[in-house]
């Protein structure tokens, strides 16, 4: 049988270590995991990346091209999912299989919010920051640079682009959602890209806020697990 790849691409305040559950899920499967501190997290240091999707979207498509990875299938959060949407776009079509898609980053997190308020918003969302110093392990050397990236993450411009790429998707896609996010509304997420696009599946986590992987780490496994058996990409 082929070897499985699977690429995860960490959210905002994140780094690569934090999808535990996926990476014990490959380990124990004999999957081939891979994954990257995106700039300005874990270890990789900002350097001079501009501070925007698509730059972010290259980034991590280098990382593949240089890692030679072959029809990796693509898992992202939050950030990371609105990354995900922008490579399978940009992939070359050969190398494209799955996409799996954890909260992504979509119109509804702009919803009610005030133009320009996202960043504030964002980091004033208690279950999503909790304190500073609990997520200090991840050192932020510039945190301005983290609100930046994340205003122009949700830009009018970067939000057009994503629903473009959202309505091109020919891939097998499964949209991860938990039901009590407080960042992302669940309900009208749905909607949006149900909208955009219909081929593309959803699983709902009942329990879990904005990082399913944490807050229910079987019931995620069990949505991904479900989505490559029904794609046979495993068997069981």
């Amino acid at each position: 049988m082929e070897q499985i790849n699977i690429i995860f691409i960490h959210g905002l305040l994140a780094n690569k270590n934090s999808n535990i559950a996926l990476e014990e899920y490959c380990i124990k499967n004999k999957f081939n995991y891979y994954s990257m501190d995106l700039p300005g997290h874990g270890e990789e240091p900002f350097n001079d990346i501009d501070l925007h999707l698509d730059a972010y979207i290259d980034f991590v498509l280098n990382f593949i091209n240089i890692n030679n990875i072959k029809k990796p299938i693509l898992v992202g959060h939050s950030l990371g999912g609105a990354i995900t949407v922008g490579l399978i776009y940009k992939m070359n079509k050969e190398n494209r299989s799955l996409a799996i898609l954890e909260d992504p980053i979509n119109q509804s997190i702009i919803e009610n919010i005030e133009p320009g308020k996202i960043d504030t918003y964002v980091f004033d969302v208690g279950v999503f920051l909790k304190k500073i110093k609990d997520i200090s392990k991840y050192t932020f050397k510039n945190f301005n640079k983290i609100r930046q990236l994340l205003a122009n993450s949700t830009s009018n411009e970067s939000l057009n682009f994503l629903w473009d790429c959202y309505r091109k998707i020919d891939i097998p896609t499964l949209v991860i959602f938990g039901e009590k996010d407080k960042l992302l509304n669940q309900e009208s997420s749905v909607k949006n890209i149900k909208g955009l696009n219909k081929d593309i599946e959803f699983s709902i986590i009942k329990e879990a806020r904005h990082t399913p992987h944490v807050n229910d780490p079987e019931g995620y496994i069990n949505s991904i697990n479900g989505f490559l058996i029904k794609n046979k990409i495993i068997n069981k």
